[in-house]
């Protein structure tokens, strides 16, 4: 009927038909557009019951066969890789379209630590195949790397098609070493005695760990008792035994060092410290180096102490007491032998009892097992006062007879005391 989308190729001009016979007209569709598209061939003839025949003519109109591309992942991550090694990882290339796809270019925009291994070149796909492009991650340092995949081809919606590619360098498997304690401390050790104490080497990283060498500063008075070199796997340690000998009082340091082949702290070294003292030894003391009594009546005593203290550090034996002369003066109590451990201490009492009068002198003696004082000495000293004696002549005295309102006299003698001493009250009365 219109014409535009059918048309006829053949057949189409007028022409005689026998009987039993047949003529063919050849219609053509020829879809401009995409969409569906009617028309009506009519057929005049000379039929008197049918002088016209209608027949209705459809067709759809669709695109023609074209490539379409799809790329899958649309951005590939390698995650971490050591510096050293490789990672390899695929793109597919799949042509989803109804014609062949043809690939132009698949490049790399810098192409530094990313690599295309295979499927670069250009190629065709047929519909509904695929194509790999293999690529490479060669990381040669630390830190995140990207870079990007094109792919050019005749898709024409989309002739280019990009893959964001990264990945993250890591360094290579190495050891660490780790060295506890930095500094190791042996506090006070007595002089010609030793004291051991241990310090720990372990491999933190993740590759074996070479420990090469063992060594002190100066080694005089520390010494490596045992120390093995050698090979410590990852999260392996091995110990250090390190001996203190000092041969003196005083502070004594030194370094130990230790080798290996971590690149970043190739030599630990650990400080070692202690104090030399001298051995335990008791130290005798004594409250006072003399006692003075004063002056004490003959017939009267007096009496003091002495206090003995251990100063030192060990016990302090008391092997003898005694006093040099023992006339005037004795010791009542702590006399004896005796053993005083550090801080304690013991008291000697002395009396003093003169038997005659003047100055009177002893010496306390106290021997004991001090190195530096072996035998301490505490002066006594003190003065005997002689007892009065009163003597009275005559010993009756007589007035005989007085007269009343009359008085009379008489004497009553007394001398100065026989032993030199003074009498310093005479008091008389009459009852």
């Amino acid at each position: 009927a219109s014409g535009t989308t059918f048309t006829i190729l053949s057949g189409g001009s007028a022409t005689l038909v026998t009987p039993g016979d047949s003529v063919s007209v050849e219609v053509q569709f020829a879809a401009a557009s995409e969409g569906a598209f009617a028309d009506t061939l009519t057929i005049a003839s000379d039929d008197a019951d049918e002088p016209s025949v209608q027949v209705e003519v459809t067709g759809t109109g669709t695109p023609p066969p074209a490539p379409e591309i799809s790329v899958a992942p649309d951005s590939l991550g390698f995650g971490e890789v050591q510096q050293t090694l490789t990672a390899q990882d695929t793109v597919l290339v799949r042509n989803d379209g109804t014609a062949t796809l043809s690939l132009s270019s698949a490049a790399l925009a810098s192409g530094t630590v990313f690599s295309i291994l295979s499927g670069g070149d250009t190629a065709s796909i047929l519909a509904g195949d695929s194509a790999a492009v293999v690529l490479q991650f060669a990381p040669g340092a630390d830190g995140l790397v990207t870079d990007t995949l094109t792919i050019e081809s005749d898709d024409a919606d989309t002739p280019i098609t990009r893959v964001v590619l990264s990945g993250v360098g890591t360094p290579p498997p190495a050891p660490v070493i780790l060295v506890t304690p930095d500094s190791l401390g042996f506090g006070e050790v007595v002089e010609n005695t030793v004291a051991q104490d241990t310090v720990t080497v372990r491999n933190a990283g993740d590759a074996p760990l070479d420990v090469t060498a063992l060594s002190l500063a100066t080694g005089s008075v520390f010494s490596i008792l045992e120390g093995p070199t050698g090979s410590v796997a990852a999260g392996d340690s091995l110990s250090i035994v390190v001996q203190f000998a000092p041969l003196a009082a005083g502070v004594e340091t030194d370094t130990l060092t230790v080798e290996s082949d971590d690149a970043t702290q190739p030599s630990a070294r650990v400080v070692l410290a202690g104090t030399g003292v001298p051995p335990p030894a008791p130290e005798i003391s004594v409250s006072a180096d003399s006692l003075g009594f004063g002056g004490v009546r003959t017939d009267a005593v007096a009496q003091d102490s002495v206090r003995i203290l251990n100063e030192g550090t060990a016990d302090l034996s008391l092997s003898s007491i005694a006093l040099a002369s023992g006339t005037a003066f004795s010791i009542l109590a702590g006399g004896d032998t005796a053993v005083l451990v550090p801080g304690d201490s013991a008291f000697v009492v002395v009396q003093f009892a003169p038997s005659a009068a003047g100055a009177q002198a002893d010496t306390l003696s106290i021997a004991s097992d001090n190195a530096d004082e072996a035998l301490v000495r505490v002066e006594l000293t003190g003065t005997g006062i002689g007892v009065p004696l009163i003597t009275v002549t005559p010993d009756s005295l007589g007035l005989g007879a007085v007269a009343i309102g009359a008085m009379t006299q008489d004497t009553v003698t007394v001398p100065q005391r026989g032993d030199g001493g003074s009498l310093a009250h005479v008091a008389g009365a009459l009852g």
